[in-house]
């Protein structure tokens, strides 16, 4: 648990998520891609990350000219908290004008971070990105030394192309005065986050670290609300660099994943749910991992099982800090009244399971299709 919580507020109708106390935030990041998905596509997705009880959403959208029209319509329909990223708006500016998403000027930083202000509630910014920071990553033995963020790599790009400064490194009050007048959380993404487990916490990593507390500090300083990607792949074995960042960083601390292990692909979802119980006491807040994780874009199905496992992990942790079992007897008194069709589907986490609505067609009168008469459940003749 951090040691300073922050409040992540809806602007629209007041509703609030603290960030930092006893429960876990969990963020579902959608957005357009310039292969994949549409505007009712993507919709499909918020609105069921809603009903399956997110704590808040973040847009994602890079290289469509539909980018903002997306986020308008998540903002008006979705009584949650919405987050962007302020490099991928400038990214997006540059493609309004008909340039390539890298070729972004210093003024679309300013401009992108002003478009989100109208409907974001979180935005997302990265003065961790340096020319030092660039430095020391390819000097590193690091397995990957890219920059795997896409809003961290439209940074690089700028840094290359202009030999200028980061603003957000180099102008971070112009940031945080603005977060400050309009109400607004800052997300300080994690540009330099390994890639792999070989990778995680080593020396890229803790000067982005060291970044993230000088911005944080003058943050809490200024009153602004912050919070801070830390988290990716994990060496689950190195608890102790963990420890050592959870002491020195006092905002609330979160990120993708975690991921525990680099081999589960296509079950990223299940590696980052496990990763979630294995480091819940150094997390405030979690992005969601679906199936799809390092393959492409998540459809609805993937949406599902992916938000579905981070609240398997949530629910398990509340039962170990000693909540009551009271969903789970009543999942227990469904199955032993034999309940399939009605009752069971309701008290699970995720109701509108394809599994679940198939057994629901299969309309067995006793015993699911596994055991039909033989089951535990259905009274047998003497």
């Amino acid at each position: 648990m951090s040691q300073v919580r922050m409040v992540i507020k809806n602007r629209r109708s007041g509703r609030e998520c603290l960030c930092g106390g006893k429960e876990l935030v969990v963020v579902f990041p959608y957005g357009l891609s310039p292969l994949a998905s549409n505007i009712e596509n993507e919709l499909q997705k918020v609105r069921l990350a809603e009903k399956l009880g997110v704590d808040m959403v973040k847009d994602n959208s890079v290289g469509r000219k539909e980018w903002f029209k997306l986020m308008r319509q998540v903002a008006e329909e979705i009584d949650l908290p919405l987050g962007a990223s302020a490099a991928l708006a400038a990214a997006n500016l540059a493609v309004d004008q008909k340039k390539r998403p890298t070729d972004v000027t210093k003024d679309l930083f300013y401009k992108g971070f002003e478009r989100l202000a109208e409907v974001c509630d979180a935005i997302e910014v990265f003065p961790t990105i340096t020319p030092d920071s660039l430095r020391v990553l390819g000097e590193s033995n690091r397995v990957n030394r890219k920059v795997i963020s896409r809003a961290g790599n439209i940074i690089v790009h700028y840094l290359r192309n202009t030999h200028d400064d980061n603003p957000f490194f180099t102008d971070p009050d112009w940031f945080l005065d603005q977060a400050k007048e309009k109400g607004i959380t800052l997300i300080i993404g994690n540009g330099m986050r390994a890639s792999c487990l070989a990778d995680s916490f080593d020396e890229v990593q803790m000067l982005e670290v060291e970044l993230v507390k000088e911005f944080a500090a003058r943050a809490i300083a200024k009153g602004v609300s912050i919070i801070a990607g830390i988290f990716g792949h994990i060496d689950p074995a190195k608890t102790d660099v963990l420890t050592t960042i959870r002491r020195e960083v006092p905002i609330p601390l979160g990120g993708l994943g975690p991921l525990v292990t680099d081999i589960a692909l296509g079950y990223d979802q299940i590696n980052a749910a496990i990763g979630i119980i294995l480091m819940r006491e150094y997390l405030d807040w979690v992005s969601i991992i679906t199936p799809a994780e390092h393959i492409g874009m998540p459809n609805l199905n993937d949406a599902a099982d992916g938000i579905t496992a981070f609240n398997i992990a949530r629910h398990i942790l509340d039962l170990r800090a000693g909540q009551k079992h009271e969903r789970d007897r009543q999942m227990a008194q469904a199955r032993i009244n034999k309940l399939w069709c009605a009752g069971m589907p309701e008290l699970s986490l995720n109701p509108y399971s394809p599994i679940i609505n198939r057994v629901i067609q299969e309309k067995w009168p006793d015993g699911c299709s596994l055991c039909g008469d033989w089951c535990p459940f259905v009274e047998k003749p003497e």
